[in-house]
């Protein structure tokens, strides 16, 4: 069954901003993983950008109210692998 890209990007969303606030470099400092590509919103663990594929990805101080109601996690890449792809 496809998936929702609008239903599974809101649980994703919700996921990944739980683990980038339990991450102590954004939650004391405000330090992001950013994509200079698409401006995503990474893990601390992606090197690649679920969104875009891109591999230009920077720290930047950020503000928790960017984080909290970010558009800037959409993972596009990441939900067209997981729920489109023909294998």
């Amino acid at each position: 069954m496809l998936m929702d890209y609008q239903d599974w990007i809101e649980r994703e969303r919700r996921f990944r901003i739980k683990l980038l606030n339990d991450w102590p470099e954004a939650r004391d400092e405000g330090i992001y993983r950013v994509c200079q590509s698409c401006k995503e919103i990474c893990l601390c663990s992606e090197e690649i950008c679920p969104n875009c594929g891109g591999l230009d990805i920077t720290k930047v101080k950020q503000n928790q109210e960017f984080i909290l109601g970010s558009t800037n996690i959409r993972c596009k890449m990441r939900y067209e692998a997981l729920f489109c792809s023909d294998g």
